[in-house]
């Protein structure tokens, strides 16, 4: 059950949050706006993506005029290096949950409160709302170099994890592949988390396929007919010691912005943990390049 009081949502339990994790991330920007508007509710994400859809890269005039819608809008976009390379993308892009968070990044399951900030999550209590609302980045930043400043009511998740470090002969606990064609690009990613700010302690994998156009100095998101499918394997630590988990997708099509899929295993029972990938295969596809292909064994 989720309901909305005080402008953020709330979940009853775990699984009603995780299941409206599930369902956001296949929305595209205007099931995501009927979506919050049907529930009173207005999500820090989707109000970055109407910011960012309302630009013209393919009729900029100049870069002058990209970086002033950027800089216009920087408490929503941020620009991203990977490789060398600048892609322009929405605060806090790289969590699945992006879209259940309001105007503070304040989301609530049962009586657990969460704000995200762009290097983790922190957890407390319903009763410090008023404290959680003033913490500031710079604030979590602190505050994660030296967690003993923490209350016993807060919990703080850098988004790392614990997960173990990349193995000599295995493929570490994130891959990523790109295929480019002109201004045209398909990039695929995987990654692995053992972290959950839910309350529940659990591994999380997550498998996004996302096409990117390319106009002057910046890639930006675009819509394609997008193909992709993956299996995966990893080893992680639970209670019984290690064990072997994985997913695979025969074929999934779809005109949009991206495709994105992520799962949980509830395999944590106390005492170390962490884990591996050790055989990754995701695919992702374009009409616009080559496939964008991980194969790690």
């Amino acid at each position: 059950m989720m309901t909305v009081k005080e402008d953020h949502l709330i979940f009853e339990s775990s699984e009603d949050y995780k299941n409206a994790v599930k369902a956001t991330t296949q929305m595209d920007l205007e099931e995501l706006n009927t979506w919050q508007s049907q529930r009173g509710f207005k999500s820090f994400t989707v109000e970055a993506l109407n910011r960012y859809y309302s630009f013209d890269f393919e009729n900029a005039k100049n870069e002058q005029e990209i970086n002033q819608f950027i800089n216009d809008n920087s408490d929503y976009l941020e620009l991203v290096e990977r490789d060398g390379e600048l892609y322009l993308e929405t605060k806090y892009h790289n969590y699945s949950d992006r879209f259940l968070y309001n105007e503070d990044q304040i989301v609530q399951i049962g009586n657990r409160l969460i704000k995200a900030f762009p290097k983790g999550k922190l957890s407390t209590n319903v009763q410090n709302i008023e404290d959680l609302k003033s913490i500031t980045e710079q604030d979590f930043n602190r505050l994660s170099e030296n967690t003993e400043e923490l209350g016993g009511n807060y919990q703080l998740f850098q988004n790392q994890g614990n997960i173990i470090n990349s193995r000599m002969g295995y493929c570490g606990t994130s891959q990523s592949a790109r295929s480019t064609s002109n201004r045209d690009r398909t990039l695929s990613e995987i990654t692995m988390k053992d972290n959950s700010p839910s309350g529940d302690l659990e591994y999380t994998f997550r498998v996004l396929v996302r096409p990117y156009k390319k106009t002057m100095f910046v890639w930006y998101h675009c819509t394609r007919t997008i193909s992709a499918n993956w299996n995966y394997s990893a080893w992680v630590i639970t209670g019984n010691g290690y064990e072997s988990v994985g997913a695979s997708h025969p074929g999934l099509t779809r005109s949009a912005t991206h495709i994105e899929q992520e799962w949980t295993y509830d395999a944590l029972n106390g005492g170390n943990h962490g884990g591996y990938f050790y055989d990754i295969y995701v695919c992702g596809d374009t009409p616009s390049t080559a496939p964008a292909v991980i194969d790690c064994d």
